[in-house]
C-alpha cells in the first residue's frame, strides 16, 4: 500500500501560491485607488514575505514531519531559525529606508513574532488538514482492498468446490463399472476434502496430515505403475500432536515429480517420519537426474509448490523450532526435515 509518500491535497502548490500571491499583493489592493498608491516598492514587500516564507516552510517541511522524540530535540533549532528571520528581515528592511538598521529592540522581536504567528499557525493547520486527510486516504484503500481479497477468497472457493461434486459424481458411475477406477475417484476425492477443510484450518493432527500423504502415495502409485518402487514408513509416539495442514506434501509430490521424468522403472521413493519427544522428522530421498530435469518442459518442472513454498511456511509457522537440509548427490535427491512442534 504505498501512502506513506502520497499527497493527499491534490495540486496543494495552488494553496501556496494563492496564499503567498495574497500576502504580496495586499498591500497594493488595500490602497488602489488612493492618492500616490502603496509607497512601498515591490523588491521590499518581496522581501518581507521570502522572511515570512522561511520559518514557515522550516516548520512545515521540517519539523513537524519529524517523529515527536525528534521534534523535541529539533525545537532549539526552529526557535533559532523563527528568530534569525525576524532579525534578518529588520537589516534587510532597512536597507530600503533611509533611517538604517536600528539597535535590538523589543518591540522589533515581538511585531516579528505577532507578524509570523498566523503563517505559523496556518501551515501548523495545513499538516494536521494533510495527515487527517492521508488517515481517510489509507483507511479507504484498505477497506477496497478487504473487499477485493474478500472476493477472490469466494471467487477461490468455487473451483474446488466445484472439483470435489465433480468427482463424486464420477465416483457413483465409476462403482457400475470399475472398482478400482472407483476406489482412485473416492481417494482423489478424499484428497481434495482435506485441501478444502482441514487444510484451512490453523493446525492438524500428525494422523490426518499423514493419512493425506498416504493417500496422495497411493494416488501417484496407481498413475505410475512400475515406474516407481516407494517405501513409506512412519513411527509416531503421539500421533495427536498437532502440526500446521500441508506443510509436508509439497516435499512428497517433489520426490514423485521428478521420479516421474526419469526413464526406466523401479526408481526408488525412500518416505520416513518418526516423532520422538515433541520432534517430528521427516526423510525423503528419490532419484534425480539433472540432465533430465534440465531438458523437461519448463512449464511441468516449475509446476509444483516445492520446496520454496515449504521454506516460507516454516519461516512463519516455526521461525526458531525447525532446521530443512536438501542436497543432491549421486542421481539422488535427499530432504531432511526437522520440526519441534
Amino acid at each position: 500500500m504505498a501512502l506513506e509518500n502520497s499527497n493527499p491535497l491534490k495540486r496543494e502548490y495552488v494553496i501556496h501560491i494563492l496564499l503567498w500571491g495574497s500576502v504580496l499583493l495586499y498591500p497594493y489592493i488595500k490602497f488602489m485607488g488612493r492618492e500616490g498608491g502603496y509607497s512601498e516598492t515591490f523588491l521590499h514587500e518581496l522581501n518581507s514575505v521570502l522572511f515570512i516564507i522561511i520559518p514557515s516552510y522550516t516548520l512545515y517541511y521540517w519539523w513537524l514531519p519529524l517523529k515527536s522524540e525528534n521534534r523535541k530535540k529539533s525545537l532549539i533549532i526552529l526557535i533559532l531559525v523563527f528568530t534569525a528571520s525576524i532579525f534578518g528581515f529588520e537589516f534587510t528592511d532597512s536597507l530600503f529606508h533611509d533611517y538604517g538598521f536600528h539597535p535590538f529592540r523589543w518591540k522589533q522581536l515581538v511585531s516579528g513574532v505577532v507578524k509570523n504567528i498566523p503563517f505559523l499557525t496556518f501551515f501548523f493547520a495545513l499538516y494536521i488538514v494533510k495527515g487527517l486527510l492521508k488517515q481517510k486516504q489509507a483507511l479507504n484503500q484498505i477497506t477496497t482492498e478487504k473487499k477485493q481479497a474478500e472476493l477472490l477468497a469466494l471467487k477461490a472457493q468455487v473451483t474446488p468446490h466445484f472439483l470435489f461434486n465433480t468427482l463424486n459424481g464420477l465416483y457413483a458411475d465409476a462403482l457400475k463399472h470399475d472398482n478400482a477406477l472407483a476406489d482412485s475417484i473416492l481417494q482423489l476425492s478424499t484428497n481434495t476434502r482435506y485441501f478444502l477443510k482441514e487444510g484451512q484450518q490453523a493446525s492438524v493432527s500428525i494422523k490426518e496430515e499423514l493419512n493425506h500423504i498416504e493417500n496422495y502415495i497411493q494416488l501417484q502409485k496407481k498413475r505410475l505403475g512400475n515406474k516407481v518402487k516407494v517405501e513409506f514408513q512412519k513411527n509416531l509416539q503421539d500421533s495427536s500432536l498437532q502440526i500446521a495442514p500441508l506443510l509436508l506434501i509439497p516435499i512428497i509430490e517433489n520426490a514423485f515429480k521428478y521420479a516421474s521424468m526419469l526413464r526406466g522403472e523401479e526408481h526408488s521413493i525412500d518416505i520416513n517420519v518418526s516423532e520422538r519427544n515433541e520432534e517430528l522428522i521427516l526423510t525423503c530421498i528419490n532419484p534425480f537426474n539433472e540432465n533430465t530435469i534440465s531438458t523437461s518442459d519448463t512449464e511441468w518442472t516449475n509446476s509444483g509448490i516445492g520446496l520454496s513454498n515449504v521454506k516460507k511456511r516454516l519461516s512463519l509457522q516455526y521461525p526458531d523450532s525447525h532446521h530443512l537440509e536438501a542436497s543432491a548427490k549421486e542421481n539422488g535427491f535427499s530432504v531432511n526435515l526437522k520440526i519441534i512442534l
